[in-house]
Parts: structure tokens; sequence; C-alpha cells
């Protein structure tokens, strides 16, 4: 399958086993090789290898430039991944912390639920809306500030206080922003940079109140951003509903999800019950547990373009052609383009006009002014007839491309012609190389022009011999040569003359029979050079460019199931 192509061989299975502390299943995946079962254990560095190889593999495929031009898609497609496998490497390189971002509605209680994981105040609370109007980082203070600065691109991010390090993970991030919808008309850059947070997060609170939890547009972020094993929706100011209230709420909030394709997580968390408070705390912990948080981001973002690919591409693994037909169809009407007939019938001239010398008699042969054969004649190649070739080439996508979406096919329909270009200049070429086959001196000609001296001397022989028993026989002279009543002169001339015309005619449809020969030899040689050239101009190349498709489809599907 190319580069898109499985990398193993044999049954693979996979099976889960859970780590206390973590929450998060250990991989072990078995190959069967050759008879033995190897193990190869899903280490976080085995992971992130296989994020980063799904990526390279697509974006591979997807490079080079001349496929681009014919399919914009493809090109935009390979910078989409080529930016994220850039962002990937940077992940992966700063993997020593979590990122957890705070977001939701404006008013919802993102600062308050920011307080509760630091068990500090670190930013201030309120009624006013919205309370959060930038975007507030902090990281514990015995931590390389600069290095995370870097990565967030966040320059404020700062250190909690000393005293209130104690509650504060060396290892964590923690990102409030704020309500980005609120700044996309007036702000649109400051928009953009929480977008940015947003896909950068290893961790996603996202906190909303039973007054918002059905908005459109924060459903909306939750499907964009929304990671299944890396977000969380957190209900909040619920103090005041009772136990049934609170349970109606939460049930319709995940009604509302589940009816919007979301699979996130829910839980409560409210100031006023502690209980909830240290639950969430403790929820988010361990979902910001590394490596698992970073990877997990990784291979979500990287989801989530395999996921958009394969969507606007319209892929599809039952799609399945056959083209062995096609091909052989596509090859007749390249033959016909190129004239094989009628170098059949050349090959059939040059043979005809090389060996009828010796199969007649010398005087006729000198009479009619023809040569015996002394060289090889030069092959005279036919024109190439571009509008048949560019004919068979459309026929050819139009039969093999048929159950491709649209997209695919004007695709495989714009490389059909630049292939087809290509190829008529490669048949001008081989053609104008090929010299056909060679026409030599035969043995059997040779002996059947000496077998026709030999019964041009006995002709002219008997013809004197006959000759002079005319003479006798006129003049009443004694006649020689009679055997009894028969006169012998007469029908041994009669029987010379027949076999010089037998052997002629003979000698004729031999030689008219072996030139259908050689023309149709030569004319299938000459069938199999134009076979040759299409398959390598035009079927070949046309052909790796139509595995695209399954290779895209088997590509991004590998990557949703990393």
């Amino acid at each position: 399958m190319g580069r898109g192509g499985s990398r193993g061989h044999g049954k693979t299975r996979t099976r889960n086993r859970r780590q206390s502390g973590t929450g998060q299943g250990n991989l072990e995946t078995h190959h069967r090789i050759a008879g033995a079962v190897v193990t190869v254990r899903n280490t976080p560095e085995t992971r992130f290898a296989r994020v980063n190889q799904a990526g390279e593999d697509l974006q591979a495929l997807l490079a080079p430039p001349e496929l681009g031009e014919s399919f914009p898609d493809l090109a935009r497609w390979h910078e989409e991944l080529a930016a994220l496998q850039k962002s990937l490497s940077t992940q992966q390189s700063h993997s020593d912390f979590a990122l957890v971002v705070f977001a939701g509605s404006s008013g919802g209680g993102k600062s308050t639920l920011l307080n509760a994981l630091a068990r500090s105040n670190l930013v201030e609370t309120g009624t006013a809306r919205p309370t959060t109007k930038e975007i507030r980082a902090f990281t514990h203070p015995e931590a390389d500030i600069s290095t995370r600065r870097e990565y967030t691109g966040l320059a404020d991010l700062r250190a909690v206080d000393s005293e209130d390090a104690g509650a504060f993970p060396e290892w964590l991030v923690a990102v409030e922003v704020p309500d980005r919808r609120l700044f996309q008309e007036e702000n649109p850059r400051f928009a953009a940079k929480i977008e940015e947070i947003l896909d950068l997060a290893d961790v996603t609170v996202w906190v909303t109140d039973p007054q918002k939890y059905a908005d459109a547009d924060f459903l909306a972020d939750l499907r964009r951003w929304g990671n299944p094993q890396g977000s969380v929706v957190v209900l909040t100011h619920t103090e005041a509903l009772a136990a049934d209230s609170l349970d109606a709420v939460m049930k319709d909030l995940q009604t509302a999800l589940e009816k919007s394709g979301i699979g996130l997580p829910v839980m409560n968390a409210t100031v006023f019950d502690e209980s909830t408070v240290a639950a969430f705390r403790e929820k988010i912990l361990e979902m910001a547990t590394l490596p698992e948080s970073r990877f997990r981001a990784m291979n979500f973002r990287l989801q989530k373009v395999a996921q958009t690919i394969a969507r606007e591409a319209a892929v599809s693994p039952e799609v399945e052609v056959e083209t062995q037909g096609a091909e052989e169809k596509f090859c007749g009407q390249v033959a016909q383009a190129c004239a094989v007939e009628e170098t059949e019938e050349q090959l059939q001239k040059s043979y005809l006009r090389a060996s009828r010398p010796f199969m007649m008699p010398p005087p006729l042969t000198w009479l009619a002014g023809a040569q015996p054969l002394t060289e090889s004649p030069q092959f005279l190649p036919p024109k190439t007839n571009t509008a048949e070739v560019n004919l068979a080439a459309r026929h050819f996508v139009d039969a093999v491309g048929e159950k491709y979406p649209q997209n695919w096919n004007s695709f495989f329909h714009r490389r059909a012609a630049h292939h087809a270009a290509s190829l008529i200049s490669a048949l001008d070429l081989a053609m104008a190389s090929w010299e056909g086959p060679r026409l030599e001196n035969k043995l059997w000609w040779r002996l059947w022009r000496a077998w026709q001296w030999i019964i041009l001397f006995a002709l002219v022989a008997t013809s004197i011999w006959a000759l002079i028993w005319l003479v006798s026989f006129l003049g009443g002279a004694p006649i020689p040569g009679l055997l009894g009543p028969v006169p012998l002169p007469p029908l041994s001339f009669g029987l010379a003359l027949v076999v010089v015309v037998v052997s002629m005619l003979l000698g004729l449809k031999i030689s008219g029979s072996r030139a259908k020969k050689f023309g149709e030899t030569g004319a299938q040689k000459f069938r199999q050079l134009l076979d040759e050239v299409s398959r390598k101009a035009f079927l070949a190349p046309l052909h790796q460019e139509m595995t695209l498709y399954p290779q895209v489809s088997e590509l991004t599907a590998q990557m949703g199931g990393i």
C-alpha cells in the first residue's frame, strides 16, 4: 500500500491493564511474527512515537507539490499537518508539566474553581460580568517559569506565593481564560490567543451553570476542544438547588451533551459543599497526571485533524476498484492510437520487398528491377494520435473513478490529463528509437535462389534441346531424342517450364505466409513496447496517485485509533 501501508504482519490484539493511582490504561500490543508472540509495551515513549509517526506518514503522503496543484485540498491538509507536527514536537519536548485550562461561559465560576484547585485565593471572584477579562496563569515558584512562559506564550505567567505553593503541584500550570466569544469582534487577536491556549491544553475544565449549559456557542466550543479523556464539564452555582432538582439538571445536561455528540464526563462542584470541591480537585489532578495527560492532548489534536481530513476527503474504507480490465482496454486504445495495425502492414511489406527477389527467377527479378536485400529496411514509426490518447485517458478514469467521491474523481481526471501529455511524449520517443525486427538474408532464401538458378539452367538446356528437335523435325532429318514414339525434348522442356512456374508460385506463397507471420510478430513486439510505455508513463503514476484515497483513509483511521 505504499507509505500508508501497515507496518506489521499477522494479527494484532490489545489488552488493557489499569495502574493504580493514574486511572489510565497501560496498553500492551501483541504481534505474532513467525509463529512467536512479541509483546510491545505501550510506554509513553512508544505512544508519543506512534502519534508522531502517524502524522509524519500522512504529511509525507500529501507532500508532492504537483498533487497540491491538481487537488488544492491536499496542499491545505499538508500545511495543517505540518503546522500540527511542529506544535506536537513542541508539546512533546515540554512534557514535564501539565497545562490545565479553565474555560467556559462568562460568570460560570471559572475563577472560583481555579482557587479551589490551588487551595488559595489566586484570583478575585465577584458578581461583575465578565469577572475574567484577561488570561491569568499560575505555576509553582520553583518551576522554570521562563520555559513555561515560552511554551504557553503567556508573558504574564506568574508563580503562586510561597505560602500557597504547598498545595500547588510543581508540575502544574493552571490557566483561566475568559469567554473568547466576547472578544471575537472587538479584539480578534486576543480571541485567537485564547484558542491557541485551548489547543495546547492537556486538561480543560469547562465551567457552566444551570442557566447556561444549553447555550449553543458553549456546546460548539465543547465539540471543538472537548477531549473525551482530557476534558470535564463542571456544573457550578448549584447550592440553591434541592437534591432532586440537581439530579434533574445534571441529567438534562448529560442529555444535551449526548444529543450534540459530546461525550464528556460531567460533575458538580460548589464552594458551599466541601466534598464536591475535594472530588473536583482530585479528579483534575488525576486527569493531569503526566505523561498520560500530554499524550492524550497530543493524540486528541491529531485525531481532530484526522477526522477533519477524513470528512473533507470523503474517504471510505469500503471503496474497492478493479482496474485490470480497464488497464488492458486502455493499452489497447493506445496501441490503436499509435497505428499498430498499420505497423503490422508496413512490416509485412518490408518482408515481401526483401524476400520476393529470392523467390522469382533471376531474369524476372532483373526485368522487374527488384534488388535482393542487402540490409534491414528502415522502420518508419507512425505518429501518435494525441486526441485518441487523451480520449483513452479520460475513458480510463471514467471507468475506474466512478466509485470515488466527486472531488477525488476530478483530481484523477486532472492527473490523467497531465500523465497523458507525458505518455504522448514518451510514445513518440519510444517509437522513434524502435528499430523494429531485423530482416536478414535467410538461409532458405539463398537455397531457394540457388534452386531457381538450377531450374533456370535446366529450362535453358531443355529449350535448346527442344529447338534442335523441332528444326530436325521440320527439315525431315533424323530426329534425335526419341524414346520410342515419345518426343523426349519437348516433354523435357515442358516439364522444366512447369517446374520453374510452380517453384516461383510456391516461393511467392511461402514468402507471403512468412511475411504475414513476420508482420504479426513484429506488431506484437511493437504492441508490447507501447504497453510497457503506457504502463510506466501513465498507468503506474496514476495508479500510485489513486492509491492516495485508500492510504488517506487508512492513515486517518490509524491516527484516530492510536
